[in-house]
């Protein structure tokens, strides 16, 4: 997946890394975007780190 909504670059727009961290969530259904939690199952997770 490809993607110019975050950057991994620090002190530009849409920085990833910030004050409280940054991770990454794949779900077994597509985002419905709304308040309700409707999509599935975690399949993958993980804290993304800068070293």
């Amino acid at each position: 997946m490809f993607t110019d909504r975050f950057t991994l670059t620090l002190g530009i727009n849409h920085p990833l890394f910030d004050d409280d961290g940054a991770a990454v969530i794949v779900h077994e259904l597509p985002d419905s975007y709304g308040e309700a939690a409707s999509a599935g199952g975690r399949v993958a997770c993980g804290v993304i780190v800068r070293e």
